[in-house]
């Protein structure tokens, strides 16, 4: 029984080495601006030539005008395809990228972020074609003022479910936050159809700072639009943040069914839900897993995980990981996905267990980018990678993404963040990092980490927002060029 056990492991892991994937490090930005990489980033499924996609934003300093969104197309070795530089309302103001999704039609992508044009902020939301031309575009604006600065598109999704009247699959879903002139903030969610129109929109406000910086939608189960469940902060007036999850109805944003909830989860130090997912694998279909950070061990940061029933106040698993308790250095996650495809035997990680990225600091640098891997009902650290410089430089994971094995990307990994390594020494002060590891978590720079978990006992409490509608659209042109710079940082 040993035996043929152990030829199980050994053909499956050399079934995996056959179709190992290329692995390679690149950063992308143009010299000498400074790029920083965002959500999202996306193995590209539908356009033709597949590769990646990823969003962010670039700083020009002097040489006129911006920041701008930028977005960046790559085969499936890193090669730029394009890369786009967007000026969102033609008017040379500062213009943010923060998320991005690939349409299921094939038509191309749809972007998210915010835009000043001058004496306010915008969300906006941008739709590009598969080359990255611009399609359409609008502002998402607070009529009147109101006393309110700045709209915040941070994260977005495409719908998979609708009623087919008021909802429909296709539709968008944007999560972000609404700051007044003395900074104080609101969550917002909005809903989007394809042609980027307003279907609803609602502001979650409680009496103190609130923010939407992730979201996912729930597979539906009481009615035929699912869910929407998001996460970010929930602050006090004296800057002690508390991580924030909601589960509201995707038809009409409200709450009210039987597993909605909005709630704040922590121990009174700093803590965020920068991201969340829904358990598609059996036996903990349903459930959901937020990822973020928190001080509350100490005054370092920790990785932050909590799992939950279907109703996000139902709390099954809270873990903070680091090097160790109470250690001088911080970890924290950006991003979250479940592993859906087998990887490599040999890392102990099976289907159903959650990957993150995100940074975590060494004795020998500021900090590296990470994949870390964790067991999907504990959430403790199964292995664990860590990419960068790996000496003084910034290295830092924003999204990550799994490939299909037997898609044209093949197995493994890919994670997008930025650099503030000047790797070609041309004077550059950042860049956006693109990363794929192969099935093994590997990219042949890579250093292990060993991180401990540690379980907390912290409950959440459940708050009854004020919850309104503040937002019309405004269509708006784009002014857009493409440049085409890469360089290989790993060799």
């Amino acid at each position: 029984m040993k035996l043929a056990a152990f030829s199980a492991a050994l053909l499956a892991g050399l079934a995996f080495a056959s179709a190992a994937q290329a692995q390679w490090e690149e950063v992308y930005g143009a010299q000498p601006h400074f790029d920083e990489g965002h959500r999202r980033v996306t193995p590209v499924t539908q356009c033709p030539s597949r590769g990646y996609i990823a969003i962010g934003t670039r700083d020009v300093g002097s040489a006129g005008g911006g920041p701008y969104v930028t977005v960046v197309r790559t085969d499936n070795g890193g090669a730029t395809i394009w890369e786009g530089v967007y000026d969102v309302g033609h008017d040379g103001q500062i213009d943010e990228g923060f998320s991005l999704v690939e349409l299921k039609d094939g038509t191309g992508f749809v972007t998210t972020g915010t835009s000043f044009d001058g004496s306010q902020w915008h969300a906006h939301a941008m739709k590009l074609n598969c080359d990255g031309k611009v399609l359409r575009s609008n502002f998402y604006v607070i009529p009147g003022f109101g006393g309110y600065y700045r709209l915040v598109g941070h994260d977005i999704r495409e719908a998979q479910s609708g009623d087919g009247v008021t909802t429909n699959a296709g539709d968008l879903l944007i999560a972000g936050y609404v700051d007044d002139i003395s900074w104080q903030s609101d969550a917002v969610l909005l809903r989007l159809d394809a042609g980027l129109n307003l279907v609803w929109h609602r502001r979650y406000d409680t009496g103190v700072n609130e923010r939407f910086y992730g979201l996912t939608e729930t597979k539906p189960t009481y009615a035929a639009t699912g869910d929407i469940a998001a996460v970010g902060t929930y602050g006090t007036f004296w800057g002690l943040d508390q991580a924030l999850v909601a589960r509201v109805d995707g038809l009409t944003g409200g709450l009210g069914g039987p597993d909605h909830c909005f709630a704040e989860y922590g121990d009174g130090g700093y803590e965020d839900f920068q991201s969340i997912v829904e358990t598609q694998t059996w036996p903990d279909t349903g459930a959901l897993t937020m990822a973020g950070r928190s001080t509350s061990p100490g005054l370092n940061d920790d990785v932050y995980l909590v799992q939950t029933k279907t109703n996000p106040c139902s709390m099954r698993a809270q873990v903070t990981i680091g090097n160790e308790t109470g250690d001088p250095f911080f970890e924290r996650a950006t991003d979250l996905i479940e592993v859906l495809h087998p990887i490599n035997p040999f890392l102990g990680v099976p289907v159903g267990s959650f990957a993150l990225t995100g940074a975590a600091e060494t004795k020998y640098s500021p900090s590296d980018a990470f994949l870390l891997f964790v067991k999907p009902s504990s959430l403790h650290p199964i292995t664990a990678r860590r990419y960068g410089d790996h000496r003084d430089r910034v290295d830092f994971g924003t999204s990550l993404q799994q490939n299909d094995p037997f898609g044209p990307q093949g197995p493994g990994f890919i994670l997008a963040g930025t650099t503030l390594t000047d790797w070609d020494g041309s004077g550059d002060p950042g860049d956006l990092y693109l990363i794929q590891p192969n099935d093994g978590a590997k990219t042949g720079c890579q250093e292990d980490w060993k991180p401990d978990g540690v379980d907390q006992p912290w409950h959440p409490v459940s708050h009854d927002p004020h919850i309104d509608k503040f937002v019309r659209q405004v269509r708006v042109s784009v002014k857009y060029g493409f440049d085409d710079t890469v360089y290989q940082v790993c060799h």
